[in-house]
C-alpha cells in the first residue's frame, strides 16, 4: 500500500493529492502545466476511531480531543 502526499504549489497555491511509493523521491514542481511553480508536502492530521470502551476523551486547551486510559 502506497502512501498519499498532500501537495501544495507555492505560486498557484494549488492543492493535491499523489499516492508514491515510500523510496520515491517528493514531486518538486506543481501539477498545473502553465503554473510549473514549487511545490510542499502539506502535514495534515490523520483521524482515528478508538473502539476500547477503555479509553476516555480528554479535552485540549485548543479545542481537540485526546484519548487516554
Amino acid at each position: 500500500m502506497s502512501p498519499t502526499y498532500v501537495y501544495q504549489c507555492q505560486r498557484c497555491n494549488l492543492k493535491f493529492e499523489e499516492k508514491s511509493g515510500y523510496h520515491d523521491p517528493f514531486r518538486e514542481k506543481c501539477i498545473d502545466p502553465s503554473c510549473r511553480g514549487k511545490v510542499e508536502v502539506v502535514i495534515q492530521s490523520t483521524p482515528f476511531f478508538v473502539k476500547d470502551k477503555n479509553w476516555k476523551p480528554e479535552k485540549q486547551a485548543d479545542g481537540s480531543k485526546i484519548y487516554t486510559q
